[in-house]
């Protein structure tokens, strides 16, 4: 069997159809996994916004904005101390 000029463009591009259809998951997941993420201000390795140990130098690290850990941290700084103390 003999394949011919316009045969094999149709093999060629519809392979690269699916090439590009896999590369464009592969980015739209990482773009996904990175978003929760920055680095540590210490050792530069990404750990997760919320996160107060960098799991990879071990030191505390302020957690980012946005995150669950910073807001409880901003509500409660704003509010009056308790009745008796001063």
């Amino acid at each position: 069997m003999r394949v011919g000029a316009v045969e094999l463009l149709l093999i060629c591009g519809f392979i690269g159809v699916i090439l590009l259809a896999i590369a464009a998951v592969v980015i739209i997941i990482v773009l996904v996994t990175r978003s929760n993420r920055v680095p540590c201000p210490y050792c530069g390795e990404r750990i997760t916004k919320d996160a107060v140990l960098c799991r990879y130098c071990g030191r505390e690290v302020k957690p980012g904005p946005g995150s669950p850990a910073e807001g409880a941290a901003s509500q409660g700084a704003g509010a009056p101390p308790p009745a008796g103390e001063s």
